[in-house]
This record gives structure tokens, C-alpha cells and sequence, in this order.
């Protein structure tokens, strides 16, 4: 064998090592921001995160957090979260959260799955500035409509797809996401309370176009007619 062929050799096995050494780093830095499996505690966990980063976000275990402030708040790192879960194996699950309020999502995520809210008072501010968010599978909310909407949905401008479980019973305003498609405005005004009273859901002035393309002229006024304790707002 020549001195060519083995250093070859020596330096494939060089980087070989030094792979596997890095895998074990990476692999050891996820154990430790996990704990193992047992964190709950998820408060600005992956704020900040650049695109630079993105081959790191490798999560060995499933996230039920109890406290998820800000978690993904200017983070540039993931766009798609249902698919990067999927791809992990692992899942995203905060029906214990408490507490998830201020720019959650306000990164270049482009996809959540299902949010579920029945531990949480407010959800003020969640998916405020998520300005590239354009689909929430489902957003479950408590049945007794008392959880704080205020400034939720802010600047959700490219918010197309979002099916609500639960009652809406508080003023909401989604006036930001002109692309909302019929089926998502349905589901919002289906979901406002039937006991609430002066309380506001505020959609763009889109909002009647494209409920009327898919329900036929004249549906959305209609619609809202049966909501008449609600003031329903077109801006």
C-alpha cells in the first residue's frame, strides 16, 4: 500500500472520528436541554435561533411544556413544525402549558399543528407578529369562552388556514390576515359564543369576498346574522 493510499485512509478515519465526535456533542447538548426528557419549562428555550442553526434543531424527546413564553420567538431556524416533529419522530403537545402569551411563534414558522389552550388563562400576544404563520391545524380553546384574545393574532398577515375547537368569548381581532380562506372564517364565526355580549370580532374587509366565492353570494351577511350578540367588524 502506498504512503498516498494510507493517509487516505488515516484521514478518512480522521473525519470519521471526528463526526461521530460531533454527533455525540450534539447528541449530549440535546440530552442536557431536555434533561433528559424531563423539561417543562420551555421559557425562550429557542428564541434568537438562526438559519444557521437549522441542522442543529435535532430534539431527542417530545415537548409537553407547562411554561412556553416566547418559545420560538425570532427564531430563523425552523419554518414547517408539523413536518419537522414528524421527521424527529417526536411531538409538540401544550395542552399542560400555563403560560405561552407574547410572540410564541413570531418567527419564520410557516406551520403549527394542534395548539391546545385549556390550561391557559390568556393567550394574549401568542401568534402576534408570526408574520410568516399561514396555517394553525386547529387551535382548541376552553368551552366557557373566558380566555383572554387580545392582540393574538396581530400582524398574522399571511394566516390562511385555522380551525378553532372550543368557544371564542372574548373580543378578537383578526383584521391583519386578509388571506383567511372560507373554511377558516367559518370556523371562527361558528365558534363565537352564543351568550357573549358586547364583544367584537374584527375581520378584513377580504373576509366577505372570500366566504362568499366558496358559500355563494350573499352567505357571509347571512352567516353573521345569526350571531347577532356579536358585533362583527369589517376592516
Amino acid at each position: 500500500m502506498s504512503t498516498a493510499e494510507k493517509l487516505t485512509i488515516i484521514a478518512s478515519n480522521v473525519q470519521s472520528v471526528y463526526n461521530a465526535g460531533k454527533a455525540k456533542e450534539l447528541c449530549d447538548f440535546w440530552e442536557d436541554l431536555q434533561a433528559s426528557g424531563n423539561r417543562v419549562n420551555y421559557d425562550r428555550a429557542f428564541a434568537g435561533w438562526t438559519s444557521q442553526m437549522s441542522g442543529y434543531f435535532t430534539p431527542k424527546y417530545s415537548m409537553t411544556p407547562t411554561n412556553a413564553y416566547m418559545m420560538f420567538a425570532n427564531n430563523t431556524a425552523l419554518t414547517d413544525l408539523v413536518q419537522k416533529f414528524s421527521e424527529l419522530n417526536i411531538s409538540f403537545d401544550t395542552s399542560n402549558c400555563t403560560y405561552f402569551s407574547n410572540f410564541l411563534f413570531s418567527s419564520t414558522i410557516t406551520h403549527v399543528g394542534i395548539i391546545s389552550t385549556l390550561s391557559i388563562a390568556s393567550i394574549a400576544s401568542a401568534f402576534s407578529h408570526a408574520t410568516l404563520l399561514q396555517t394553525i391545524d386547529k387551535l382548541i380553546l376552553k368551552q366557557d369562552g373566558t380566555q383572554i384574545l387580545n392582540n393574538t393574532f396581530d400582524n398574522c398577515t399571511e394566516l390562511t388556514q385555522i380551525t378553532i375547537d372550543g368557544t371564542i368569548g372574548q373580543n378578537v381581532n383578526f383584521k391583519w390576515s386578509t388571506k383567511l380562506n372560507a373554511q377558516s372564517i367559518n370556523s371562527i364565526i361558528t365558534h363565537l359564543s352564543d351568550t357573549s355580549v358586547d364583544m367584537t370580532l374584527t375581520l378584513p374587509t377580504t373576509a366577505r369576498s372570500n366566504y362568499d366565492s366558496i358559500y355563494g353570494t350573499g352567505s357571509f351577511d347571512t352567516f353573521i346574522a345569526s350571531k347577532s350578540n356579536w358585533t362583527i367588524s369589517l376592516i
